[in-house]
């Protein structure tokens, strides 16, 4: 199953190849664009990693990201 799944995703895992797949997805507007930038600055790592009880969080390049 996870080696199915893994066919529908490019070779980043972060694009979705299936046909028609964004057709409805829209551009984020520039308040979108603010609002995540807001939330973004409330991000603590260290707290999430807390309740997590990790030790690390996975970080993705922006090249594995697509940008």
């Amino acid at each position: 199953m996870v080696k199915a799944l893994s066919t529908m995703v490019d070779e980043t895992g972060n694009r979705v190849l299936i046909q028609g797949f964004y057709d409805d997805v829209r551009v984020p507007s520039e308040e979108d664009e603010a609002l995540l930038s807001r939330l973004a600055g409330t991000f603590d790592e260290n707290e999430v990693k807390e309740r997590m009880k990790v030790g690390a969080l996975h970080r993705r390049s922006a090249r594995s990201r697509g940008s």
